[in-house]
């Protein structure tokens, strides 16, 4: 079996089409169990952490 690396910023076609996310950020690669709620989350965090 094959696979594709999808990269985008479009929160929809993501939702419709992954099966995994992975996140690469500060030069590492991070599997995300949660996919992209998870994610929303983390930044979202971030932000707040940040005052932004």
């Amino acid at each position: 079996q094959g696979g594709v690396v999808l990269v985008s910023h479009d929160e929809r076609l993501i939702r419709m089409i992954c099966k995994e996310l992975w996140v690469v950020k500060d030069g590492t690669v991070k599997s995300l169990d949660g996919g992209f709620d998870e994610y929303r989350n983390i930044v979202e965090k971030e932000l707040a952490e940040n005052g932004i």
